[in-house]
């Protein structure tokens, strides 16, 4: 009883607060400078200049400030923030109060329960923690500011005073927890195993700038090479971890494709309409490892990238060295594309896996020239196909090293590269039976989606489509890097060493037959992704050669790129940080996580409807036009995802011909005299589809929803009411 009327005492004293703010302190003045302090369009490119500042004044000391700011931002933001208002849900004052202002009124049309706590009470009072322990004098700017943003939130009718008041403490405190737990793990970590790093920097929390050589810590590494090794497999580790926990978040949901290949895994097979068998295995182990959830089926991501990650530079520290090895890693990290595959679970990550342990297997083969050797490449190479057709390119690969190499080609006169051929051939068989039993479908499938399929007319818009987003997707600067590696190569390949052969070969085969292939068709970006591990230890080896004699600015051009490659991954990973600096959110198609985001919400706007119809009509069944859409649907509506394997609740339209896996399984012709609600991805009314007119006695028009994430309309479908199904093509 005393706990009750303690928190109803509260939460009147939080109303009148509030009330008093807006009813008594409100004033003309105020209301043209609070919405500029919550959203103001120059903070963005005022916080850039302020971080390059931090960084060109303090060097060192800077640069882990603003490190700092930026994993406390995110931790604070994405993870603190987004629980507590996951789990109090509490409605925002413009839901629920009476407020004489415009923007409250705009606002009013959309109820968001986050109001507690204030993320930018959370983030300024971080930030003014983690600022304050490394310059102390900052207390007396950065104090008023986040008093001051922090008050506007209440003025703007966005929160409560309480919903201020626990966002500075729990920010606060959070940003101190954070920065204080790294800096305890950093000194017991660099202490007992990287005694050079921790010499020059044995606490992460600088209180005063170096007047050091800032990058004499890199000479003293190289003094110690097997330090730069223990940092690589720390990197490694450290970002395996953050990984799983960001998979575990729910900051993102599944992809349509994600979805699509778990049902696979529902109905193992030898193979499947349109990819091998693998990732169905793959699927199959780790939701029977952490059960059927999106952090389930992602899991084996970040591990397998992680894995990846370790033969990189053991395989560099070998061929290259130990620097070599670890600056390696930290490419691939400032790569979009390669961590992409980093979190979501496709046949991209299996294939580079497959790709890359062949290519380090085989390389070892080619040396010894052992068949215990070649046995394990010819086997990564077929697993590699299990994984996606391309895998089988890299036969190719190591066909044109034996043509570039005149010291190794005598393996050729050797049983071990025949041997391996013999078990990459016998790893294809699952999916020759397969397609021996399904009249060759995926064959027509990969020359139809290969464009194969029709005359060649040769076109300048899709090369130019293909190398621009490669551009962007594999980092600017190391893109330029790497075709400045690989021209440098080739204008001396007759004094090139075997090695850098080898993963010119590794890397130039697919890229150059995609590269011809997008001057008929369009191909996409992650096509080549096997290719770029090689292609970056080729680069990575070219300048490390030339490292000690490059030009200061060459260096600096280096760190830049890396720099803005992290920074771009981090944004990738919450776009919606994008917004909270800017004031404007992405516009959905320039959105790269619209595609993992208001899933679930779109679910739940069908699985109303189909209880609608139930609750009304009886027993009903729901129709997709895509199989994307379908799976989505299946994972995400609970009571089909229970039902996929028994009497699935959710199916792809019938079709004569096969068009994707569902052709493949149990149609929906055993729900004769039922009704069902048909969905399908539209932009404005359309009619439904003949054959699904056919099918029913009735089809009725439901109209368009569209769902909406952060204001943004992110998936629109049409929905129709299907009455009594008469018959369904079998499919």
């Amino acid at each position: 009883m005393f706990l009750e009327e303690l928190v109803y005492s509260i939460k009147q004293l939080d109303h009148n607060i509030f009330d008093f703010i807006h009813s008594t302190i409100r004033n003309p003045l105020f209301d043209h400078i609070m919405p500029l302090l919550s959203w103001n369009p120059l903070f963005a490119p005022g916080a850039l200049i302020l971080a390059a500042l931090l960084i060109w004044k303090h060097k060192i000391r800077g640069l882990m400030c603003v490190s700092m700011l930026v994993l406390g931002i995110l931790f604070v933001d994405c993870l603190v923030s987004k629980s507590i208002k996951d789990a109090i849900s509490r409605p925002r004052p413009f839901a629920s109060e009476t407020l004489n202002t415009e923007s409250s009124s705009t606002n009013n049309q959309n109820v968001f329960n986050d109001s507690m706590p204030s993320s930018h009470a959370m983030n300024w009072f971080a930030a003014l923690v983690i600022m304050r322990m490394y310059f102390r004098k900052s207390l007396k700017w950065v104090l008023p500011v986040a008093v001051l943003v922090s008050f506007s939130r209440i003025y703007n009718g966005s929160h409560y005073p309480s919903d201020v008041l626990v966002g500075a403490v729990v920010g606060a405190s959070s940003g101190f927890v954070m920065i204080w737990a790294i800096d305890k793990i950093w000194q017991s970590i660099t202490r007992r195993y990287l005694p050079a790093l921790h010499k020059h920097f044995p606490s992460l929390i600088l209180k005063e700038t170096p007047t050091q050589n800032n990058f004499n810590f890199i000479k003293a590494l190289d003094q110690n090479d097997h330090q730069w090794l223990r940092l690589g497999y720390l990197l490694i580790a450290t970002l395996c971890l953050a990984r799983l926990i960001y998979v575990g978040s729910g900051v993102i949901e599944l992809s349509e494709d994600e979805a699509y290949q778990w049902l696979w895994s529902k109905h193992l097979d030898w193979s499947y309409y349109s990819k091998p068998p693998l990732i169905a295995i793959s699927h199959f182990i780790s939701t029977s490892i952490f059960g059927d959830s999106a952090f389930g089926i992602r899991a084996f991501a970040p591990i397998i990238t992680a894995i990846i990650s370790i033969l990189i530079l053991r395989f560099m520290a070998k061929e290259a060295s130990p620097r070599a090895a670890f600056w390696a890693i930290a490419v691939t990290i400032a790569m979009p594309m390669l961590c992409a595959g980093a979190l979501l679970m496709t046949v991209d990550v299996l294939s580079v896996f497959f790709w890359t342990l062949a290519m380090i297997t085989g390389w070892q083969a080619i040396k010894t020239e052992k068949n215990s050797y070649w046995l394990a490449t010819g086997l990564c190479i077929g697993l590699g196909f299990l994984s996606k057709y391309t895998g089988f390119v890299q036969i190719l690969s190591f066909l044109l090293f034996f043509i570039l190499s005149s010291r190794y080609r005598s393996n050729l006169s050797r049983p071990g590269p025949y041997l391996a051929l013999l078990v990459a051939l016998i790893c294809c068989l699952p999916v020759v039976i397969w397609n021996a039993q399904h009249n060759w479908i995926t064959v027509n499938h990969l020359i139809s989606r290969g464009g194969l399929d029709t005359a060649w007319r040769f076109s300048l818009k899709y090369i130019f489509e293909f190398l621009a987003t490669e551009f962007l997707l594999l980092n600017p600067g190391i893109f330029a890097g790497s075709i400045i590696a690989v021209i440098g190569l080739l204008k001396n390949i007759k004094h090139a060493q075997e090695s850098e052969l080898y993963l010119l070969s590794m890397s130039s085969v697919l890229i150059i037959m995609y590269s011809l292939l997008a001057f008929k068709s369009r191909v996409l970006p992650n096509w080549i992704v096997p290719a770029v591990i090689p292609l970056t230890c080729l680069t990575i080896i070219y300048w490390d050669k030339r490292w000690s004699t490059a030009a200061t600015w060459l260096k600096k051009a280096f760190f830049v790129c890396l720099t803005l490659g992290f920074l771009t991954v981090i944004i990738g990973h919450e776009t919606n940080l994008v917004g909270k600096i800017t004031s404007k959110y992405l516009p959905p198609k320039k959105d790269p996580l619209r595609r993992v985001r208001a899933w679930d919400k779109l679910a739940n706007v069908v699985r109303e409807e189909w209880i609608k119809l139930q609750d009304s009509s009886g027993p009903a069944f729901i129709i997709a036009n895509h199989y994307g859409l379908t799976s989505i649907l299946s994972f995400y509506i609970p009571e089909a995802k229970k039902a996929v394997t028994t009497r699935p609740i959710v199916y792809y339209k019938s079709s004569k011909t096969p068009q994707n896996q569902f052709f493949f399984w149990k149609s929906y012709s055993d729900h004769q005299n039922e009704n069902a609600i048909f969905v399908m991805e539209a932009k404005e009314p359309q009619q439904p589809p003949p054959e699904l007119l056919a099918e029913f006695e009735s089809v009725s028009d439901l109209g368009l929803r569209t769902v909406y994430y952060k204001n943004r309309p992110f998936h629109t479908v049409q929905i129709f009411m299907c009455k009594k199904l008469k018959f369904a093509e079998h499919n």
